[in-house]
């Protein structure tokens, strides 16, 4: 199935304009002008639907939440809404820019909140954190080893050791991100970062740079990085896009998956029907291994 809507990177170029689209609009059209441009980029850093995978989330009034990678805005607004100190990362000025205009203008008593910005590289911008009860890691963790100051044996681990020091007591770090065993990808959506069909499936080989895990491997992780009380959850379609978050208590029914021809930004195959193959998942109880995305919330023991 071709992909209708079309593929495209958010250069400079197209940041400056959702900059001057934010700037000059108000939010209530955004989804006109997600209709108008059509290209995944509007969608990816526009669309509210995004923003679903941190609303349910509970977070307090009186919570410091970090957002690691906050890109463009889609879920800090909703963070800033839940709590009243925020503090968020971007790669560039122009992001962060972004991100500034969208919390003021979209954020109620956005003057009353304590907000900071910083952008840069995560190893030069980790030592002026402080502490904080919610760390957000939405699509970051397979980038850690472009993340740290030094080559370590496990970037990943070293990553979540290091976001740990900066937890207050029975904070949690929450991460999202894909599934490289998500049945998507088996069943012919080419993979989000490298554009290649089964990269993940086939454990990266030959790629560099970015990667996603299996449910086992993202608990292997947060377990020897010391944050062993792990809560997963499934969001669906995917955490980029979630219509619905399940968790080991509230497993998808057979029939019910069946919005899987969403896949915004390249090509895909469909080697087979999905919602059939969810079905068989299902009534196994193998669910949970083949989810496309997962969201994890990760503590240390005790502290839930």
């Amino acid at each position: 199935m071709k992909n209708e809507i079309g593929t495209g990177i958010a250069d400079a170029e197209v940041l400056s304009e959702i900059c001057e689209v934010i700037r000059t609009t108000s939010k209530a059209d955004y989804g006109k002008i997600i209709e108008q441009r059509a290209t995944y980029p509007w969608i990816y850093h526009l669309a509210e639907v995004r923003s679903n995978i941190v609303e349910w989330l509970p977070i307090n009034r009186e919570d410091a939440v970090l957002e690691v990678n906050a890109e463009c805005g889609a879920l800090s607004e909703t963070l800033l809404e839940k709590a009243d100190c925020l503090t968020y990362i971007t790669d560039t000025n122009l992001q962060r820019e972004i991100v500034e205009l969208r919390l003021k203008k979209n954020v109620p008593d956005y003057e009353k909140k304590d907000v900071t910005g910083y952008t840069g590289k995560f190893a030069d911008i980790e030592r002026e954190l402080g502490k904080y009860n919610v760390i957000i890691l939405c699509g970051v963790i397979g980038y850690a080893s472009q993340m740290l100051a030094e080559k370590a044996d496990d970037p990943y681990r070293t990553l979540i050791e290091i976001l740990k020091r900066h937890l207050k007591p029975g904070g949690s770090i929450v991460m999202a991100d894909g599934n490289r065993l998500g049945l998507k990808y088996l069943a012919g959506c080419q993979e989000d970062h490298y554009g290649g069909y089964f990269n993940g499936i086939h454990d990266y080989a030959g790629c560099e740079g970015y990667r996603t895990f299996t449910r086992k491997e993202y608990q292997k992780i947060f377990t020897e990085a010391g944050l062993p009380e792990l809560q997963f959850y499934y969001p669906y379609p995917d955490y980029k896009f979630p219509s619905v978050i399940y968790s080991d208590e509230y497993l998808p029914k057979e029939g019910e998956l069946n919005d899987n021809r969403r896949n915004i930004d390249r090509d895909r195959y469909m080697f087979f029907n999905e919602l059939s193959a969810y079905n068989t998942l299902i009534a196994e109880g193998l669910f949970q291994e083949f989810s496309n995305s997962f969201l994890l919330i990760a503590s240390e023991r005790g502290t839930n």
